[in-house]
């Protein structure tokens, strides 16, 4: 993701999505992106996709009411995230 790391470092990834796996989910966004801006010249800037990270709205993941979290992890690996957050 050298591409990506260069112009967006992990801890400068703003979401409304919590949690740490979210920020690795939107660096793969991020790359995704980046090749298909080389491969198929899609057009999309820095701040588009700033926006969008800021928009997204994932109910039921890493939700946090009443003192309460809510988590729909569905496999090992999401439970093992979920609790390192």
């Amino acid at each position: 993701m050298d591409g990506a790391l260069n112009e967006c470092k992990e801890n400068e990834i703003k979401t409304n999505l919590k949690g740490m796996f979210q920020k690795i989910n939107a660096l793969t966004a991020i790359k995704t992106i980046e090749i298909l801006k080389e491969k198929y010249k899609f057009q999309v800037s820095k701040q588009h996709i700033q926006k969008g990270f800021m928009k997204v709205k994932w109910p039921g993941r890493l939700e946090i009411r009443n003192k309460l979290i809510i988590d729909c992890c569905h496999n090992p690996h999401g439970a093992e995230m979920l609790a390192k957050e």
